[in-house]
């Protein structure tokens, strides 16, 4: 997987299993999200989603607050990426103008 959409899909993961309602309550990745993370995104590392969860705070707590997991179905989040405008539908980083 290339780097561009290994960050992408660990920007997605963190935002979809942080829990918290603000930026300051979201949990930090573990190890274990890591390894469960695995057979769906090969080569994800601890500190691709550490980044990711900084891009998720940097990039969406400015304009709203962070959601919940629970807050849409697992399908929806990536839609919901895309219309925000940081990433085009072949998940790339930044989204190209």
């Amino acid at each position: 997987m290339r780097p561009e959409r290994r960050l992408a899909a660990a920007a997605l993961t963190a935002a979809v299993l942080i829990a918290g309602g603000c930026a300051a309550a979201l949990r930090q990745a573990t190890p274990e999200d890591a390894v469960r993370l695995a057979p769906q995104w090969p080569g994800t590392t601890l500190e691709d989603l550490q980044r990711g969860r900084s891009l998720y705070v940097r990039r969406c707590s400015g304009c709203h607050n962070v959601y919940l997991p629970r807050a849409f179905p697992p399908a929806k989040w990536p839609g919901l990426v895309v219309d925000a405008g940081f990433f085009d539908e072949a998940w790339q980083w930044p989204k190209k103008p």
